[in-house]
């Protein structure tokens, strides 16, 4: 039998056998390829700390509000983003058919029985890699373009993680002449000088506000410094 990933309770994984449902007309049955984990978000899934136990999001007001009853969330399935090859398309199903290769925001298990809106395919020379990484990009662009960054400004980011560095390439290729970034970990700066940061701050060793400071007089910051701040410790952190 397949398996799923499932957290039983706070801090306690096990791998859980499942009999996959049965085909409808629209959808989908895709054996996975390869799956990942989204880092900050599972990690508190994990911990039992999610938000998302007391809160769900209001797609009309787009807030998280507190649930009218609050229940056990678990057991609950773990993982962000799947990728797969598509074993069986049901009899109304349009866009996919057997064997293409898709990818989408699905749990870690070994199969899947989705609707076709769930998915999408996997484009021509995009590893399975590549496209689990799509969903932090999202998060990079979104404060990207909320920052509203125009060609010649200077830009700080801080917090190196996956969101954090994607920002710092996409700050690069939306104008910004000079990109500052902070962050603890000496891999991560090192990451974000080979990606393009002109000059990498710690912040355990100095005053990254007034180093940026000095390094801009006469000079102001693009707004997206709080952005991706922000988006660095709500989704990476």
């Amino acid at each position: 039998m397949p398996r799923e990933l499932i957290a039983l309770k706070p801090r306690k994984l096990i791998l859980r056998e499942y009999e996959e449902k049965e085909l409808q007309a629209d959808e989908i049955h895709i054996k996975t390829e390869f799956s990942s984990p989204k880092h900050g978000t599972e990690s508190h899934v994990y911990r039992g700390t999610s938000h998302t136990h007391e809160k769900t999001f209001d797609p009309h007001y787009r807030l998280f509000l507190a649930r009218e009853k609050t229940a056990s969330p678990f057991p609950r399935p773990l993982g962000n983003m799947s990728t797969g090859t598509v074993i069986e398309a049901g009899g109304k199903v349009k866009k996919f058919k057997a064997g293409d290769r898709v990818f989408g925001h699905l749990p870690i298990r070994e199969t899947y029985t989705v609707k076709e809106n769930q998915i999408n395919h996997l484009p021509a020379g995009m590893s399975s890699e590549e496209a689990v990484c799509l969903d932090p990009a999202y998060f990079a662009l979104a404060g990207i373009r909320d920052a509203n960054i125009k060609l010649g400004e200077r830009v700080a980011i801080f917090g190196l993680g996956a969101i954090g560095l994607m920002a710092t390439q996409m700050a690069k290729l939306s104008g910004a002449t000079i990109i500052f970034a902070s962050d603890p970990l000496p891999i991560r700066r090192r990451l974000a000088e080979k990606y393009g940061v002109d000059r990498t701050l710690d912040p355990t060793s100095e005053d990254v506000g007034l180093e940026i400071k000095k390094a801009t007089i006469g000079y102001s910051l693009a707004n997206s410094l709080s952005i991706t701040l922000y988006l660095s410790r709500r989704y990476i952190i």
